[in-house]
């Protein structure tokens, strides 16, 4: 849990400077593992416009169960020297708060034992 929240702060410094854009999810890539979590797993492509009008198709990083369907509006974040690496705005600190509350059960069962 400790770890979590300055693994946020860094990588809400480094988001500062990612560029926000409206995007299209176009198609969504199935998990190239599939026997792991029964083939549910999928990541969307977005694609999305750069203001120099370039077209920029990326792969979020995230394998989830995802509601996101082809042909909806997302908005995406980018840095501005590799904009393929785009991730869903959404999707920014999922893995902090993922590994934020890992630490907070074990914190929990810790205590519940001390009694």
């Amino acid at each position: 849990m400790m770890l979590s929240w300055p693994l946020a702060g860094l990588h809400w410094l480094g988001y500062r400077s990612w560029r926000k854009a409206t995007g299209t999810v176009v198609r969504l890539e199935p998990d190239p593992h599939p026997i792991a979590d029964d083939g549910v797993l999928v990541a969307p492509v977005i694609a999305f416009r750069l203001p120099d009008g370039a077209t920029i198709e990326a792969t979020e990083a995230l394998r989830t169960n995802t509601k996101l369907r082809v042909g909806q509006k997302v908005e995406v974040r980018y840095p501005p020297e590799s904009p393929t690496s785009a991730r869903l705005a959404g999707n920014l600190y999922t893995m902090q708060l993922a590994v934020g509350a890992l630490g907070f059960v074990i914190l929990l069962i810790g205590l519940m034992g001390r009694g």
